[in-house]
C-alpha cells in the first residue's frame, strides 16, 4: 500500500470519528432538550400550591380562631414560600447545568475538528 493510500485511509477514519463525534453531539443537546421534566415538576408544585392555598383559606375564613390553627396558617405559609423559592433556584441550577454539559460538547467538537483538520495538513 503506498504513502498516499495510507494517508487518505487515516484521513477517512478521522472524517468518520469527526462525524460520530458530531452526531454525538446532537444526541446530547436532543437528550439534554428532551428529558426535560420540568412539566412535571411544574404540575406538582402548582399541585402543592393549591392544596396550601385551600388550607390556609380554610383556617383563615371557617376554623375557629386559635393560637394552633394560627400557627399551622403560618406554617403552611411559609411551606409556599419553600415551595415558590425552591422552585426558581432548582430552575436557575438546572439551566445551568445544561449550559454547561453542551457548552462541554460544544468545546470536545471543535478540538477533535481543529485536531482532524491539523493531521490532514
Amino acid at each position: 500500500m503506498t504513502e498516499s493510500a495510507a494517508a487518505k485511509k487515516v484521513t477517512a477514519a478521522k472524517a468518520t470519528a469527526v462525524k460520530a463525534l458530531a452526531g454525538e453531539k446532537k444526541a446530547i443537546r436532543r437528550d439534554a432538550y428532551s428529558n426535560d421534566n420540568w412539566n412535571k415538576r411544574r404540575k406538582l408544585i402548582f399541585i402543592s400550591l393549591g392544596f396550601i392555598g385551600v388550607c390556609v383559606a380554610y383556617l383563615v375564613f371557617l376554623a375557629p380562631d386559635d393560637v394552633l390553627r394560627q400557627n399551622l396558617a403560618y406554617a403552611l405559609t411559609g411551606a409556599g414560600v419553600s415551595i415558590i423559592g425552591s422552585y426558581a433556584f432548582a430552575a436557575t441550577w438546572d439551566d445551568n447545568n445544561k449550559r454547561s454539559t453542551l457548552a462541554q460538547t460544544d468545546v470536545a467538537m471543535v478540538e477533535a475538528e481543529v485536531a482532524a483538520e491539523a493531521e490532514e495538513v
